[in-house]
């Protein structure tokens, strides 16, 4: 009897192992269009995810410097395409947005999440530096939030 319920026991103890193991936290990343933009220039930036995820809902607040820079608008793209999005400033120098879909994905997925533009007022280099990413969430399609790794500043 011993015997029945150790391999079992093994069994389940491996799944579960194997699963903690092999289970990667997601990180989200931003990739720049241009490195080096002038006044009149678009600043894109589109925001992804690098592992795979049931993805359903993305917001953050977005940080800038209003001498640089000036936002204009948030895009649905990739795993958020087809959902609304809404996109507003909060304060001088600080952009709210947030994307969601209307339906859940197929299956989980991981890719480009969102887009954000802004207009370039005065030369400034592209890149993390020009802007920073605070209050960000992610969501399932259960309305769980999904752990992931912070967009570096």
């Amino acid at each position: 009897m011993k015997r029945y319920f150790i391999v079992p026991l093994l069994c389940a103890l491996s799944i579960f192992l194997s699963s903690t193991v092999y289970s990667q936290t997601p990180e989200l990343t931003v990739q720049f269009d241009n490195e080096e933009l002038r006044p009149g220039d678009i600043l894109t930036a589109t925001v992804s995810v690098d592992t795979e995820i049931d993805f359903y809902f993305f917001s953050a607040e977005i940080i800038f410097s209003p001498d640089h820079l000036e936002f204009v608008q948030v895009e649905n793209t990739g795993l958020s395409s087809g959902g609304l999005s809404i996109g507003d400033v909060i304060t001088q120098g600080r952009v709210g947005v947030s994307v969601t879909r209307t339906s859940s994905l197929p299956s989980e997925s991981s890719g480009d999440i969102l887009v954000l533009q802004f207009e370039v007022k005065q030369f400034t280099p592209a890149g993390i530096e020009s802007l920073s990413f605070d209050e960000v969430n992610l969501n399932s399609s259960d309305g769980s939030a999904i752990d992931f790794t912070q967009i570096a500043d």
